[in-house]
């Protein structure tokens, strides 16, 4: 049997992609800031040829911190052990990344990322947390918690409620209350960093899915670990996310998602019902990564050369 075309093909051959059956906070967010990007992300499903390091560093780094975890808190290795795991789980994991791309000398380059990890366990260590990973009804540890929600919408074709899903690095405890928690890397910490998660939609949709599986999250724990080639940070934020935040939240997925759908509807397949941001969200964090698209009179041609079929699903390591 032949293989499913990829939407980036159906619609280079004239076809229309279809809507997505689940929807990330990567999505939504990409959505909001520029309904352009939300076309050629969600709908089209294209990436960049060429990795980002910051991500591909990220996912690095924490696939460390979940083989270390699982090896001290539900494999009964010494913190020594479980540490000594998660270094070679990072080097596994991050590859000849920086040396294939040139980035070696880069402040998430593989070395860097590796001594990033061995310092957060100097600055949280585990063998005296307070805060740990939550024991399941089934025995499991909140490690790597993932999640999967059916909102309200039907999706346009096949009539299914379309699903929000999502994972972050561990549902926590710290004495008589239960966390999110999540770690994120960054070039620079301070009050900005801080600040920036006061609204942040990500984390509320985390919150309200772990309330979703029962577990009453009193908000989020963000550790940032600031990335330089001569030093390596730490800096820790504490959100709340009372119950009106999360049905605000919500409510607003709800609109985005019937404008999402109304967009899909109208369009022609080749993101004509798609309006242009044109202006920050073009070079915010180092330029869009469609920027190319929008400069240029033939878009499509740029999804032809320098892009392919993005083959990931928000439903990634979906285990619950």
């Amino acid at each position: 049997m032949d293989n499913p075309k990829s939407n980036l093909e159906l619609v280079l051959e004239g076809g229309k992609a279809p809507f997505p059956e689940v929807i990330d906070n990567t999505y939504r967010e990409g959505f909001t800031l520029c309904h352009q990007k939300h076309y050629w992300q969600a709908i089209v499903r294209i990436t960049p040829d060429v990795p980002n390091i910051h991500l591909h560093a990220g996912k690095s780094f924490a696939k460390a911190l979940e083989t270390t975890r699982r090896e001290f808190y539900e494999n009964g290795k010494s913190s020594t052990e479980a540490v000594a795991l998660g270094h070679a789980a990072l080097i596994q994991a991050y590859g000849d990344f920086d040396v294939i791309h040139g980035y070696t000398d880069h402040n998430k380059s593989c070395a860097n990322m590796l001594r990033a990890f061995e310092d957060y366990f100097f600055e949280y260590s585990l063998d005296h947390s307070s805060l740990v990973p939550v024991t399941t009804a089934d025995g499991k540890r909140g490690i790597e918690f993932s999640f999967a929600i059916p909102t309200n919408v039907l999706h346009p074709t096949t009539g299914n409620p379309i699903l929000y899903a999502g994972r972050f690095d561990m549902l926590g405890e710290d004495v008589d209350l239960q966390w999110v928690v999540d770690e994120k890397t960054s070039s620079q910490l301070g009050q900005s960093w801080n600040s920036q998660w006061d609204l942040n939609s990500q984390f509320t949709g985390y919150c309200m899915a772990a309330r979703q599986y029962g577990y009453p999250v009193a908000g989020a724990i963000i550790r940032g670990v600031g990335l330089l080639k001569t030093k390596i940070s730490h800096q820790q934020a504490v959100i709340y996310r009372p119950e009106w935040m999360i049905e605000r939240w919500w409510n607003q997925l709800h609109r985005d998602l019937k404008m999402m759908i109304a967009l899909w509807e109208a369009d022609d397949g080749k993101g004509s019902a798609y309006d242009f941001a044109l202006g920050g969200a073009c070079t915010s964090y180092g330029n869009c990564t469609f920027k190319n698209m929008c400069m240029s009179n033939t878009p499509h041609d740029w999804a032809r050369v320098g892009f392919r079929a993005n083959e990931w699903s928000p439903l990634a390591g979906f285990d619950h």
